[in-house]
């Protein structure tokens, strides 16, 4: 593997070296998250590098989460995914991508994860590669595009309730980590919302809301 690894306790993630857990592309889901428990995991990591107060070297781990998708609309499951990722990532990407399957514009879908989340990074990504599910020559020019969006910063964990989660993780050397894939926590798809709004109110932000219905 390249680029800097750290060697680091994680609360809440019950798997271990021994466990082959520093191959990039290692899958974990909430079936491994057990509350307090913790084991030691090789972790790609961006290093702050300064000095205290005293004038000794410090080296401050960055533990850094990607995730991507249209937001068309941004719904509860989307915030349960980055709500997950604030707890367990010191920094957040969301890449949001330019899409034909909503009337809404990419700024606007932007702007409501900026509104609800102000710490996370969002990425407006136009001009992304097309094609369709499970064609590994579209992944491979999606996993190039995130690439140089990306611009070398190394990323810890790919977050996802997707099958794209493995080969992007795998792309981007990191951990694939799977988020209520099984939509038992919020049983929701942005498909359904935008295929009847008012039916499922109760999943979208009162901003997301007023935003499809004008």
């Amino acid at each position: 593997m390249g680029g800097i690894y750290n060697l680091e306790c994680l609360v809440g993630y019950n798997v271990g070296v021994s466990d082959g857990c520093g191959e990039p592309g290692r899958r974990i889901d909430d079936r491994h998250v057990v509350g307090i428990s913790c084991q030691f995991y090789l972790w790609p990591v961006q290093l702050d590098e300064g000095r205290d107060a005293g004038g000794r070297k410090r080296c401050h781990v960055i533990k850094t989460g990607l995730t991507l998708g249209k937001y068309a609309p941004f719904h509860k499951g989307h915030e349960y995914v980055l709500e997950t990722m604030l707890k367990e990532m010191d920094e957040v990407i969301v890449v949001i991508y330019d899409t034909d399957v909503t009337p809404i514009p990419l700024q606007t879908r932007a702007g409501w994860i900026r509104k609800i989340y102000p710490s996370v990074i969002v990425i407006e990504a136009r001009g992304g590669p097309d094609g369709v599910p499970h064609d590994r020559e579209y992944e491979i020019r999606e996993e190039q595009f995130i690439s140089g969006l990306l611009d070398g910063k190394k990323i810890t964990a790919f977050y996802s309730s997707e099958y794209y989660g493995e080969h992007m993780s795998k792309a981007l050397g990191c951990i694939d980590r799977r988020v209520d894939e099984a939509r038992e926590v919020v049983p929701i798809s942005a498909r359904l919302i935008r295929e009847d709004p008012n039916k499922y109110r109760e999943y979208i932000s009162d901003m997301v809301y007023w935003d499809i219905m004008i």
